[in-house]
Order: structure tokens, then sequence, then C-alpha cells
């Protein structure tokens, strides 16, 4: 139930927007708007990440701040912040952690600047 209330905000978000851009009143999606795009594509691609806590939740609070001027981190970023959810302090396990995220953090970023061009 809850899936498809997510579901249902994103495309009707989604028609808005088009419906929007569709009388020239903008040319771009917003970056929430992109980063639920990403996110929609990201869990079916890689839903073992999903299942990682690299979820809907962690992108809605612990992210939240990296992406609150609607730019976007770096990949680095994006996986320290992964990283520090669980708590574990800067250590060598965090750091392999952190090297292990770093290229899905790069991939769900490239989905969010490929969905914010579209």
């Amino acid at each position: 139930m809850l899936q498809q209330s997510f579901s249902h905000k994103l495309v009707g978000t989604v028609l808005n927007f088009r419906r929007w851009r569709m009388v020239g009143r903008g040319t771009a999606v917003s970056t929430t708007q992109a980063i639920q795009i990403a996110y929609q594509q990201f869990r079916q691609i890689y839903p073992e990440w999903v299942d990682n806590l690299f979820d809907e939740s962690f992108l809605t609070t612990e992210a939240a701040p990296l992406f609150a001027r609607d730019t976007l981190p770096t990949a680095t970023q994006l996986a320290i912040v992964w990283c520090n959810q669980f708590g574990t302090g800067l250590s060598a396990k965090e750091a392999a952690d952190i090297e292990r995220v770093l290229p899905i953090a790069k991939i769900f970023l490239a989905m969010v600047q490929q969905a914010m061009k579209s």
C-alpha cells in the first residue's frame, strides 16, 4: 500500500511536471523529483543495495542534507553518509565500506543526473 502511494505520487509529479514543461514554464525536473525517479529505477536494478539500506529511508533522512540546496553531492560524500548511518566510526572497516559503496553511489548519482535532464 505504501509502495502504491509512493508510486502514485511519483507518477502524478512526473505528469504534472510534463504538463508544466509543455506550457513553457520550466525546463528540468527538480532535484527532489530526479531523486525519486532515479530511486525507482535504482531499486529495480540494485535490490541488494536497497536491502543493504541504500534505500528510500536513507535518501530521505541521512542523505537529505546533501541534496538540500538542490545540488548533487559527490559520490564520496554520499558513500560516507551511507557508512555513517551504521555508526562504526572512522576505521579500516569503514574505509573498506566506503570503497565498496562508492561505485553504487556514482551509479545512483548518474541516474539522478539523467532524470534531471529528462
